[in-house]
């Protein structure tokens, strides 16, 4: 009987090791090209839906969404990103500005270099 119970716990031991698993925060990971080519998404504070999209061209589209019921907007945009530098300027959309990046495989942050206003945008 008392072997049994030692055959007994050595296995549990055994199923339980091998089933521990790791996770990881994506956070962490970085961009795998460092592009922000794609489309990113967020909702900011007063509910309405942010839809950014770089394409590959320089040129890209942002999307409002309301939350009050009165519609959306599109604007259009050109930007500029230097992935080394870590910089990012947006020209003709009210994100118009040089911003600080930070990018991971799925967040993009955005800080302007002057002011304190910040973006942060999840891919899509």
């Amino acid at each position: 009987m008392k072997n049994f119970f030692r055959f007994l716990l050595m296995s549990l031991f055994l199923a339980t090791s091998f089933s521990a698993a790791s996770c990881s925060d994506d956070d962490d990971d970085p961009a795998g090209d460092n592009s922000i080519v794609g489309t990113w998404g967020q909702v900011n504070d007063y509910g309405t839906i942010i839809t950014l999209r770089f394409n590959s061209n320089k040129t890209g589209v942002i999307d409002f969404v309301y939350p009050d019921g009165s519609g959306s907007s599109t604007e259009n945009l050109e930007y500029d990103y230097q992935p080394e530098e870590r910089y990012l300027e947006i020209i003709g959309s009210q994100l118009d500005g040089e911003y600080e990046i930070t990018l991971t495989a799925t967040k993009l942050r955005l800080k302007k270099y002057y002011g304190n206003t910040g973006y942060e945008f999840t891919r899509k």
